[in-house]
């Protein structure tokens, strides 16, 4: 049985969603989502999700499934006890955090910003509602993950 699989479609709905509210630079990308079955760990801590871009064989592999048969620009991977667990409005932050990583640079290539950039303003304004979001996700996405240790 394969880690990966694709999301359902309220997660996909969802994600171009807010994509199309509050990334107009994104407007043109193709965004494959997927959830991820297992949990993950990266620099010590559990991956609520990611967004990488595709190469070019990804692009080629995925050109049929697109409406501009260009394939995929980007993979998102989310957690699927994420997705299954928590509230819209929660999983809502997770995808827009992710979003906020997406750089289309001068050339048209996408690419992404890493954490320790610090332009995500905007994610503290969309966040004012619950700015330790992230902190409580994390802490029963741990949770979750054990109970099934």
């Amino acid at each position: 049985m394969s880690r990966y699989k694709d999301a359902e479609k309220k997660l996909k709905t969802r994600t171009n969603k807010i994509k199309k509210d509050h990334f107009p630079n994104l407007a043109n990308v193709e965004i494959k989502v997927l959830l991820d079955t297992k949990k993950k760990m990266s620099g010590g801590k559990i991956r609520m999700a990611e967004i990488k871009p595709t190469d070019e064989m990804i692009r080629f592999l995925t050109k049929e499934q697109t409406k501009n048969l260009n394939g995929y620009d980007y993979i998102m991977i989310v957690d699927e006890k994420l997705f299954a667990n928590f509230e819209k409005q929660d999983t809502k932050r997770v995808l827009f955090h992710e979003l906020k990583h997406c750089f289309i640079d001068d050339k048209g290539k996408c690419k992404t910003i890493p954490h320790d950039f610090e332009g995500f303003y905007d994610e503290i304004e969309y966040n004012k509602d619950d700015p330790e979001w992230k902190n409580r996700m994390t802490e029963v996405l741990i949770e979750l993950h054990r109970e099934e240790e």
